[in-house]
């Protein structure tokens, strides 16, 4: 069994991108096919529903599970011969599932300089000013239990967009914690690439409040070359506060044995922003939740 490092150092389980959900109503039509109830397309593996096997040959990689959509596929550092490292959420899709045109009638942002937390899940491309058009979800491993659910995203009225639970009472690869996810360009057939270079975009600030000790904080850059690969992370100082995270800090750690060791994302072919929780210990309770979510500028 995998074991994880105190600096967050180790390997990752994956999974491949689930579809995010995207909210149906009048007006404010940013693209084709409205209403949501189709899967988004996935980039590796199989999508939707499910708990996914556990893979892997040789030890280099095992899969991440999910029971609310995520799809598993190949991860995790592990030693020749081994089995799976250390957990983490990396590449596993939004429980939200469902695409189609992210569509709104009104903004509650008021600044269009930060992007939408509200119910409806739903960031539409004229209620900010870089172009993002997405839908809010989340994933867990389908043994942490975070409260993700199909019907809609992690909103918790007065706390914004949440994640809470407790760990399993084990840690390896396919119990990798919980993430929430926001996609960047949601289009009528599922995520399609977000340029951040062509929206003057390097990176993401994001405010968190409440509580997960003994956990790994961090924000992940999933592209779509990141396939069923690990997704480049910045790692957070804590679980509390205000925290700016750029693309070019992001990293798969060169140490990995996974074929994207010390990969970077290519800000021109953003499809997520996760905000990734890691436990490094077993049977912890955590209440986190994602306040603020604004870009950064060039």
């Amino acid at each position: 069994a995998g074991s994880s490092s105190a600096d967050g150092s180790g390997g990752i389980s994956t999974g491949a991108a689930g579809g995010t959900r995207a909210s149906g109503g009048s007006g404010g039509t940013r693209a084709a096919g409205g209403t949501g109830g189709a899967n988004a397309s996935s980039l590796s593996g199989a999508g939707g529903a499910g708990a996914p096997s556990v893979s892997g040959a040789g030890g280099d990689a095992a899969a991440g599970a999910s029971g609310h959509g995520a799809a598993g596929g190949a991860g995790g550092d592990t030693a020749a011969g081994g089995a799976g490292g250390e957990p983490s959420p990396s590449n596993a899709g939004s429980a939200n599932g469902g695409a189609g045109g992210v569509t709104a009638s009104n903004c509650t942002n008021g600044n269009l300089a930060t992007l939408p937390i509200d119910a409806t899940g739903v960031v539409a491309a004229e209620c900010n000013d870089v172009g993002i058009q997405g839908t809010w979800g989340c994933a867990d491993d389908g043994i942490t239990h975070a409260g993700c659910s199909s019907a809609g995203p992690p909103y918790v009225a007065g706390k914004c967009m949440c994640l809470s639970g407790t760990t399993a009472s084990r840690i390896d690869a396919a119990a990798w914690g919980a993430q929430i996810t926001l996609g960047l360009n949601v289009t009528a057939s599922g995520e399609a690439p977000y340029n951040a270079t062509s929206h003057g975009v390097k990176g993401f600030r994001v405010s968190l409040s409440g509580q997960a000790n003994n956990f790994y904080l961090r924000v992940g850059f999933k592209d779509s070359l990141s396939g069923a690969n690990p997704v480049p992370f910045v790692v957070l100082a804590a679980t509390s506060g205000t925290y700016e995270a750029t693309i070019a800090d992001a990293l798969v750690p060169s140490s990995w044995n996974v074929p994207n060791a010390g990969a970077h994302p290519d800000p021109t072919s953003l499809l997520e922003v996760q905000i990734q929780l890691v436990p490094m210990l077993s049977a912890q309770s955590f209440d986190l939740c994602v306040t603020s979510l604004s870009p950064i500028l060039q």
